[in-house]
């Protein structure tokens, strides 16, 4: 059995793509701090989404893994991806949804709505060709970033420079375990950013 590189490993296990919405949710709540009327507030809002976002789909991919239907959490197979990037958009959409009734600034909403699509993009690109998830999900914070530094004029630089960083490693992480070929990594990347920017832009 051929090692895999383990420094590579763990690259793609801190930057999973499952924690990026998440990661971004956890910034804006304390950027919009105010929006809470008490600090526990913030605090149930986060933990509503780190339940609904990343441990109910690890659940049920975890089942799938229990069952056969999947080999991995890694996923690396392009045919085992459709059913877990259908679970993981779909608890995105029912996070809108509820998020969306207790009335918090746009940019929350429009970033579960942008990560949502983004998610069902990948899952039909899946069907004929693989992508790179880790990328994706990485381009569509970028995209997060310039979008609304774009809307509403502000310099997001101190972000976007080190998510390029963070991009970079990660694209170079994937390419060393061979779960990709470099276009999967470019295209992947490229994509989540303009989608999520368009998102931002045209809604």
């Amino acid at each position: 059995m051929i090692k895999k590189p383990i420094l590579a490993q763990a690259i793609s296990v801190v930057f999973h793509p499952i924690l990026w919405t998440f990661y971004v949710l956890v910034f804006m709540s304390y950027s919009y701090h105010y929006v809470f009327t008490k600090p526990e507030g913030m605090w149930m809002f986060l933990g509503t989404g780190f339940f609904m976002m990343v441990v109910a789909p690890l659940m049920m991919i975890l089942l799938l893994i229990k069952i056969k239907v999947v080999t991995s959490l890694e996923i690396n197979e392009r045919r085992e991806r459709s059913l877990p990037m259908f679970i993981v958009g779909l608890s995105y959409y029912l996070s809108y949804t509820v998020f969306k009734s207790i009335h918090l600034p746009d940019l929350f909403n429009l970033l579960l709505l942008g990560s949502t699509m983004l998610v069902i993009i990948a899952m039909l690109i899946t069907f004929f060709w693989k992508i790179s998830l880790h990328l994706l999900s990485l381009g569509g914070i970028l995209g997060f970033f310039l979008a609304i530094g774009f809307r509403y004029n502000i310099n997001f630089l101190i972000v976007i420079i080190p998510l390029v960083f963070i991009a970079g490693l990660v694209g170079y992480a994937r390419l060393k375990l061979e779960a990709h070929t470099p276009s999967q990594v470019y295209l992947g990347f490229s994509i989540g950013a303009f989608v999520m920017f368009l998102v931002f832009i045209l809604l």
